[in-house]
Order: C-alpha cells, then sequence, then structure tokens
C-alpha cells in the first residue's frame, strides 16, 4: 500500500474510530447498490437503484426496519468500515470507496466520500458529503502533527486522484498476484 493511500485509509479509520463502541438500540446498514455477483463472477448491476441505508431499531426480539435515506454513496468494498454511529446515535458516518465510473457506467472506479446523515432528524437526512472539508481539516497543523506522530502519512486530494492512485495500487498488486501465480477472485 502506498504512503497515499495508507494515509486515506488511515485517516478515515481515525474518523471512524471516533465513533466508539457502545451498546446499540439502532444499527444502520449501507447498501451498495453497483455490484451484481454471477456465477463468482462480479460486475455492475445494470439494473441498480442508489446506494441507500436502512435504519434499523434493535430493541425488540427481531431488528426492525425504521428508516431509509436513498442516494448514500457507499460500498460493500474496504477497509474501512462503511458505516460508523456516534454514541448517542445522532449520527451515522457512511464511507464510500467505489462509485460507478464517469466515463463507463459498466466499471467501477474509486470515490473517497464520506457522508455523514442526521439519524435524530425525521425523516433521517443526509447533511454533508464530505472531501473538501476532510482536505481542509488534514491541513490544520496540529491535526497534522497529531496524526503523523500516530504514524500516519496525511495527504489529501480529489476522489480523482484518489482513484488514479487505487487504480495504480490494484494494477501493481495485480502485477504481485500474477507472479505468484494465484488466481484472481
Amino acid at each position: 500500500m502506498t504512503f497515499a493511500a495508507r494515509g486515506m485509509l488511515l485517516l478515515y479509520v481515525s474518523v471512524l474510530l471516533t465513533c466508539s463502541v457502545a451498546s446499540a438500540e439502532i444499527a444502520v446498514s449501507a447498501n451498495d447498490a453497483k455490484p451484481k455477483l454471477t456465477d463468482g463472477v462480479v460486475s455492475v448491476d445494470s439494473n441498480r437503484g442508489s446506494d441507500n441505508i436502512a435504519i434499523l431499531d434493535m430493541q425488540g426480539p427481531m431488528p426492525k426496519v425504521i428508516a431509509t435515506v436513498d442516494n448514500v454513496p457507499t460500498s460493500v468494498v474496504g477497509p474501512p468500515s462503511s458505516v460508523a454511529i456516534t454514541p448517542d446515535e445522532g449520527l451515522a458516518l457512511v464511507s464510500a470507496s467505489t462509485k460507478i465510473d464517469p466515463n463507463d457506467s459498466t466499471k467501477t472506479t474509486s470515490d473517497n466520500t464520506l457522508t455523514v446523515i442526521d439519524l435524530k432528524a425525521s425523516p433521517p437526512a443526509v447533511i454533508a458529503k464530505l472531501n473538501k472539508t476532510l482536505n481542509q481539516v488534514i491541513a490544520e497543523p496540529a491535526v497534522r502533527e497529531r496524526l503523523t506522530a500516530a504514524g500516519v502519512i496525511v495527504q489529501g486530494g480529489s476522489p480523482e486522484a484518489f482513484g488514479q492512485m487505487m487504480d495504480r495500487e490494484l494494477a501493481r498488486w495485480d502485477a504481485v498476484r500474477k507472479a505468484a501465480g494465484l488466481e484472481q477472485r
């Protein structure tokens, strides 16, 4: 993993780690509408809906969907984990590491969107899709210093730059896989 990839990954993880584990009364399920699995082969679903989240009430004997929020970018591919909930169950943070390729709707490309959902709103609603803000935050000297002290190589950028870096990393690790004689799964 390159320094840039490690930096972005650790940035997302550090944001998600601010959400501590608590006894949940709700759960949030992120639902990625992009992939389709046919005979073990992943492809882009041409009949897809939009990515969304489902908010589940976990208090009864069976989970119950109490709300859904459409158009929340997410990915089943990780890390990081695609959902975190604040301890007070007021916000959900949902990450997306892939999106539909704007140049070819039959493919996905890398993304680095973090969406913030207000779970206490009625109905729950997206309140922010962060990329620009994350770049501003990691540009703050105190934040950079703290992340660097934790071993993070801090590097921001656009979703496009992140996608290009991920494409380079995928090609690099695919070459390693091939050289090792491993099958692609």
